[in-house]
């Protein structure tokens, strides 16, 4: 007995010799073989079927269906094609070997048998049997080995991606800074690791009602999303447990609430709902909605609450950074508003202590000499001549009106902090340059004052009793510092596209520039000519036109006169209907 690969192999012996059969059968089983016949080719294909064979000596000439015929048949079933057959002829029969091997032979003995030739060549093609069915064993491992290296690849790419989109989603949660700009950054990004009909983050708002972060739809579904229909979530304690909320089939849910009727009618069918939860807070919820049963896998699921995780601790921090901000922001303006205060409180100081050396000061002078002549005048007015009495009157007058000129200047600059709402109108500069000139006639006359005008005006804004001080200023100044006599020209001319610049200009000796930087001051005087003043004048002036969104200056060379200027809004169109 032969101590090999061949030992219990199944051999199935089809001849319709008896002798053949039973010589075959003895040789083969004293080698170790387990051996099966056949006396005709029907017989022989039962047994195929019925038994595992490893190989098949097969007679060609037989009654019935011959060996070519039965082999035929056997390669052309599924189950035996694979099985060795080797053709058994006699020496005096014809053997077509082209056709033995055209039907599916693998080799052919002749009669009579030699022993060692046929178990020769029964080894030769077991083993070759044995190793086509390891080939093709190692070829089917092989290919599991490839479709598995394959499915980790694929495994290993998705994954890749997932940390990739998951980092994404965490960049861009640390460069947001509100709520709404997390969940904007994120929920596109989420749809790519979780397919879904509809992508959207709520969050719990300070009344306990929800608010829409961020939504993300695609197919038929509406982008308009009713919020009041997501309260029903948060009121469950699922959510607020920390447990995730969902439906694997709408379609299939025994009782519907109202949301999920909703749902179901828009065409979703399956959804989850992930609570955004820290520190046992709930401050919002991740939705996931598909238009599909089943949808969401549990590495759907476990993505989603890893998301989840991510958002909760953004919008907890976004909050908090809102709030800080705020609280910085109402600081500065709490800030703001004091130094604002505090300025303003130090300017009043200022004007009352500056208005209080003009009333002790500049009203003292003329009522000391109102007082003094009135006096003199009440003992001795029977004893002086007419003459002497008048002048004596007109100084008392002249005096008196000097102290009505101080109190409405001061009521004037009193009134320009006070006034709430300036009313802003378009004005007709020739008509407030004319009324400002009639309030100074007594000057121009006294000092033989010449005054040029420009042909015509510009339209500016303002507001026209406030303009008309500024020019009665500016004009009164030109006149008391001009030259001998005074010489003064008007004019305007255009500063930008939105502003004109109005301007008087004297024939005075000059400013230097340090007393330039004096002139805007309240309650300041020169003090350069023996023209008396009490230096309010140009303080209104700066005040006034800043209420009305303008500015004030003056260029001047000592030796060359002065020009002082202020400007208004412009107007761009033609306008019809002119105030003062």
């Amino acid at each position: 007995m032969k101590e090999n690969g061949a030992r219990g192999a199944n051999i199935l012996i089809v001849d319709d010799t008896p002798f053949n059969l039973r010589f075959l059968s003895d040789v083969l089983s004293r080698a170790g073989y387990l051996t099966h016949t056949a006396a005709d080719g029907e017989q022989a294909i039962q047994l195929a079927h019925t038994l595992p064979m490893d190989l098949v000596l097969l007679d060609i000439m037989m009654p019935g269906l011959s060996g070519y015929e039965v082999c035929s048949q056997l390669k052309a079933d599924e189950s035996t094609r694979n099985i060795p057959v080797i053709f058994l002829s006699a020496l005096n029969q014809e053997l077509d070997k082209v056709q033995a091997f055209t039907v599916g032979g693998v080799d052919y003995i002749t009669k009579p048998f030699q022993v060692k030739e046929v178990l020769a060549r029964i080894e030769t093609h077991l083993t070759l049997r044995r190793l086509q069915q390891n080939l093709e064993q190692n070829n089917l491992s092989l290919q599991r080995e490839i479709a598995d290296r394959i499915h980790a690849e694929e495994n290993l790419r998705h994954y890749a991606e997932r940390l990739r989109i998951l980092h994404e989603i965490d960049q861009s949660i640390l460069a947001a800074r509100s709520p709404e700009t997390i969940a904007v950054a994120s929920i596109g990004r989420i749809r790519q690791l979780i397919p879904s009909q509809r992508a959207m983050v709520t969050a719990l708002t300070g009344e306990q009602s929800i608010k829409i972060l961020a939504a993300e739809t695609a197919g038929t579904l509406s982008p308009t999303i009713d919020e009041k229909l997501y309260e029903e979530l948060y009121k469950s304690a699922i959510l607020h447990a920390g447990r995730v909320q969902g439906v694997p089939n709408l379609a299939k849910a025994p009782a519907q609430s109202p949301l999920q009727a909703h749902m179901l009618a828009e065409g979703i069918r399956s959804y989850i709902v992930m609570p955004l939860l820290i520190d046992d807070e709930l401050v919002g919820a991740l939705h996931l909605e598909a238009c599909e049963p089943d949808a969401f896998s549990e590495e759907h699921v476990a993505i989603a609450i890893e998301i989840a995780a991510l958002l909760a601790v953004a919008i907890r921090q976004a909050r908090l950074y809102e709030l800080a901000q705020q609280e910085i922001t109402e600081r500065k303006l709490a800030e703001e508003a004091l130094l604002l205060q505090t300025a303003e409180l130090e300017a009043r100081n200022a004007e009352l202590d500056a208005f209080a050396h003009t009333v002790a000061h500049d009203l003292k002078t003329p009522l000391t000499a109102v007082v003094g002549f009135s006096d003199l005048l009440q003992k001795r007015h029977g004893q002086m001549a007419d003459e002497k009495l008048g002048d004596m009157l007109a100084i008392i007058a002249q005096n008196g009106r000097r102290m009505a000129n101080i109190i409405n200047e001061l009521l004037l600059l009193a009134s320009v902090r006070q006034m709430s709402e300036v009313p802003i109108r378009p004005l007709n500069m020739e008509i407030v340059v004319e009324s400002a000139r009639e309030r100074l006639v007594d000057m121009f006359e006294e000092h033989a004052a010449q005054i040029s005008l420009p042909e015509s005006w510009p339209v500016a804004y303002g507001y026209g009793p406030w303009v008309e001080e500024v020019w009665t200023n500016y004009l009164s100044n030109a006149i008391k510092y001009g030259g001998t006599p005074p010489h003064i020209t008007l004019g305007a001319t255009a500063q930008s596209p939105d502003m004109v610049r109005f301007w008087v200009r004297d024939n005075g000796n000059g400013l230097t520039p340090e007393e330039q930087s004096r002139l805007f001051t309240a309650f300041t005087r020169l003090g350069q000519t023996p023209v008396e003043g009490h230096g309010l004048g140009l303080s209104i002036v700066q005040r006034i036109i800043t209420r009305l969104n303008g500015e004030v200056g003056v260029e001047s060379v000592a030796g060359e006169g002065s020009t002082f200027f202020f400007t208004l809004p412009a107007i761009m169109d033609d306008v019809d209907d002119l105030v003062i």
